[in-house]
């Protein structure tokens, strides 16, 4: 679930700034909306820290899949009408939105095996987006170079739909994991 979800993390801060080249001439203002952007980025790691505090793992990345999958589909849309605020409003909420998974699934970690291993097995953890990047980074080129960008957002929005998928098989409550692994 985290490498999936890391997908569209790693695909839009690397391609942000091609794709709105295609139609916004203006690399200053591209730099801008990525500043900005990473303003809300963290913002919105302290939003949704505040979110999964009051909810739940399942409620959390149901929300943040389920966003992220929609933002990436329809992304497109801001070429359509050549529009730099469409373009800054998508750019800005798919930061805001991505920066919950690296609050969501810390604390899931530190929740499933405990605060003395979570650092240990997150870093682990964060072996999966690595590995998987390398694919995504031929299938993506393969993608855009065959289908295009709406090709390229519609491969990201399919990775966060497959962890709402995965979602219906991982345990209602994360708390429960804890007692079935035994790291004492």
């Amino acid at each position: 679930m985290f490498a999936l979800s890391t997908q569209a993390v790693q695909f839009v801060n690397t391609m942000y700034k091609a794709f709105g080249s295609q139609f916004i001439p203006d690399d200053h203002f591209l730099a801008f909306v990525g500043s900005i952007a990473s303003i809300f980025n963290a913002g919105g790691r302290l939003s949704w820290g505040l979110f999964y505090d009051k909810t739940s793992f399942r409620t959390c990345i149901n929300t943040l899949c389920g966003l992220l999958s929609i933002l990436m589909f329809t992304f497109q849309v801001s070429s359509y009408y050549q529009s730099k605020l469409l373009f800054s409003i998508w750019v800005i909420a798919i930061f805001f939105t991505f920066s919950g998974i690296f609050v969501i699934f810390p604390t899931a970690t530190a929740q499933v095996f405990g605060r003395s291993h979570a650092g240990t097995i997150y870093g682990f953890l964060f072996t999966a987006p690595a590995s998987i990047s390398l694919c995504g980074a031929f299938l993506i080129q393969i993608i855009l170079k065959n289908f295009g960008w709406f090709g390229s957002f519609a491969m990201i929005s399919t990775f966060s739909s497959l962890v709402l998928i995965l979602l219906i098989y991982f345990p209602r409550d994360i708390t429960h994991l804890r007692n079935r692994v035994n790291f004492t």
